[in-house]
């Protein structure tokens, strides 16, 4: 194992990962639509 931080392996195999935190449970398109809209429509902007 890599490291104990839940989601931290991830920069072990994609180093340029960008991490969000949401105020919000554990369905945070349902809970705050605006933000996850946003941010994935800034990473297709990117990205596609």
């Amino acid at each position: 194992m890599i490291g104990k931080e839940p989601g931290q392996n991830l920069y072990h195999y994609y180093p340029d990962l960008t991490k969000y935190f949401l105020q919000a449970g554990h369905c945070p398109d349902d809970e705050v639509p605006d933000q996850v809209n946003s941010i994935i429509n800034e990473w297709v902007t990117n990205n596609c």
